[in-house]
């Protein structure tokens, strides 16, 4: 009998043991997905934690199996060996960038949004049995950074969490999917990027410090620290404090002619004008810039060199377009290398897209007009809605993008040479632009929606809309800019 105790003993310390070494906390193991490295040398750990031992060094294009993602790791297969990997090193088939959250996987789409019920809960992780961090009444506005498996992940007065997708609605979004001018949008909002924030307008931050040599891994749109980093080194350059937070000023000299040496020392080369002369990115901004050339009463003003800050956002516009002299008012509310606009009304929006010919066109840039104060500013419209959407009830979804001499299209930091020619159309007939002093200002008057800067939700349209236009929906196209 005391031999038969002692073995049932043995068996009980056995099992304990067995179990309590299975036992691994704090990881949720959903469904697996693929994924590949997107940068070399990249460590396998044994813990998610920079301090921990080093399994195997991962090369760029490894193939991994994703089992979930653990506050900013990924615990992944590669080669045979388990272990955690960073997530700003990972890119899955399910999304282009890996979150710091608890979920599996993610989309790379966000915006703002609204709760739709009251007593709402946001929660820690996205099933209905995570802890629930607070509730959330109708109405509440809320940052949206990524949706999976039918829940949001948020930002609601402060604290960040999941929401299920059935009490949230999208008044703007944007993603990753070469939405390149709602990125920009993204950027002029949300003037500083730091560690933890994801989205097109941290992925638009990462391709220009890559461009310049200081990010060598692959634009994933997740603020890790390799992208920390890579802030650190470009402030560090241009004599900013490095404090790897990417703050207005860090932002503003990053995404300007005059970005600053690249990361080998190196001077970037000098932009193409239309004419075959150079712009050098080297001069200083605080230079006062020579008078812009004038034919009659319209100036060929470079963007880089005073066309940005007198263009000024939130600020309503006339145009008139060169070809046919149909005029109509246009409103700015983003953009870095060119203005992204939008019609103030539907009736502006029936004009603009009668002088397209009345249907819109990704490949046609017009020559325009624009009359700012008593200036008179050559200037080029691409004819394809996209984007962001700050002017809902304006009879089109989306924005379009005005150019000046010398901008460029945001996705790809160049020159476009339809929008160039179609600047130099409007300077050229110059001597047959009205007097600006003589001409009416815009027709419609800025409420104080369009001239503030944009919230949480989308910025009203001005009362007095005309109804007779109809909707223009946006047109799906590959070239924006």
């Amino acid at each position: 009998m005391k031999k038969f105790n002692k073995y049932v003993k043995i068996v009980s310390i056995i099992a304990v043991f067995t179990l309590c070494a299975s036992y691994v906390p704090s990881i949720s193991f959903a469904a697996s997905s693929k994924g590949t490295v997107t940068s070399n040398g990249v460590n396998l750990r044994e813990k998610a934690s920079t301090g921990s031992k080093i399994i195997k060094k991962l090369n760029n294009g490894t193939k991994i199996t994703v089992h979930s993602t653990y506050k900013g790791w990924c615990y992944v297969t590669a080669d045979g060996r388990s272990g955690f990997i960073s997530a700003e090193y990972v890119k899955t088939s399910s999304s282009s960038s890996s979150d710091s959250s608890d979920s599996s996987s993610s989309s790379s789409s966000g915006g703002d949004g609204t709760v739709t019920a009251s007593g709402v809960n946001l929660r820690k992780s996205a099933n209905t049995s995570g802890t629930v961090l607070k509730k959330l009444s109708k109405g509440t506005s809320i940052e949206i950074y990524s949706k999976s498996n039918g829940w949001y992940y948020v930002k609601a007065g402060g604290t960040k969490g999941y929401i299920s997708g059935s009490y949230v609605k999208v008044s703007s979004s944007y993603s990753s999917s070469g939405d390149e001018d709602a990125t920009v949008d993204k950027i002029t909002t949300h003037t500083t990027l730091k560690m933890g924030m994801r989205g097109d307008a941290v992925m638009q931050m990462q391709k220009a410090l890559k461009s310049k040599g200081y990010f060598k891994g692959s634009a994933t749109g997740y603020y890790g620290s390799a992208t920390r980093d890579s802030v650190k080194s470009y402030q560090k350059k241009v004599g900013y404090k490095a404090d790897g937070i990417a703050g207005t000023k860090t932002l503003n000299k990053l995404f300007s002619n005059s970005s600053g040496p690249n990361a080998d020392g190196s001077t970037p080369k000098p932009t193409s004008t239309p004419s075959g002369e150079s712009v050098k990115p080297t001069e200083t901004e605080n230079k006062a810039p020579a008078a812009p050339p004038k034919n009659g009463n319209v100036e060929l003003l470079d963007w880089f060199k005073g066309g940005n800050e007198l263009f000024k956002k939130y600020t309503v516009y006339k145009v008139i377009d060169v070809r046919t002299s149909i005029s109509y008012n246009v409103r700015r509310f983003g953009g870095w290398y060119h203005a992204d606009i939008e019609p103030v009304t539907k009736d502006d929006t029936a004009k603009m897209l009668e002088s397209f010919g009345g249907a819109w066109s990704a490949g046609k840039r017009r020559p325009l007009w624009i009359f700012i104060g008593d200036r008179i500013i050559a200037g080029s419209i691409m004819g394809t809605p996209h984007g962001v959407d700050t002017l809902p009830n304006n009879g089109m979804k989306g924005q379009v993008c005005i150019h000046l001499l010398n901008s460029k299209i945001h996705e790809n930091n160049k020159v476009d040479s339809g929008h160039q020619a179609a600047i130099k159309e409007a300077y050229n007939a110059g001597k047959k632009a009205p007097d600006p002093n003589a001409t009416e200002s815009p027709t419609t008057t800025p409420s104080a929606a369009q001239t503030a800067a944009p919230s949480a939700t989308p910025a009203a349209t001005p009362a007095a809309t005309p109804t007779s236009a109809p909707t223009v929906p946006a047109a799906s196209s590959t070239p924006v800019g």
